[in-house]
């Protein structure tokens, strides 16, 4: 089965390659072809913005802060998960 055939199919491909090829790479002919195939066959697809690129779920984390950040002021980094495990454990977290 030809690769051009299978790429729809296959999430990281069209990205990847649209990335490498906004970067200056040579992707190759094949490749090329791949993606002027996808660009025919689905007009509405558009690589990702830049700074998207290689991320299949983009979404964003907790925009508060819960409890006092003061708690862990002096607290190494090496030991800031260990500490912070302990006090949501002490909170029923």
């Amino acid at each position: 089965m030809p690769v051009a055939s299978q790429v729809p199919r296959r999430r990281g491909a069209p990205p990847i390659l649209s990335d490498m090829a906004r970067h200056g790479f040579d992707i190759g002919r094949e490749a090329k072809k791949v993606l002027a195939n996808i660009r025919v066959r689905w007009p509405q697809w558009q690589p990702k913005p830049a700074d998207q690129a290689g991320f299949h779920i983009w979404h964003e984390g907790p925009r508060e802060i819960r409890g006092d950040p003061d708690e862990l002021k002096g607290v190494a980094d090496d030991e800031l998960v260990a500490e912070a495990r302990k006090i949501a454990a002490a909170a029923g977290l």
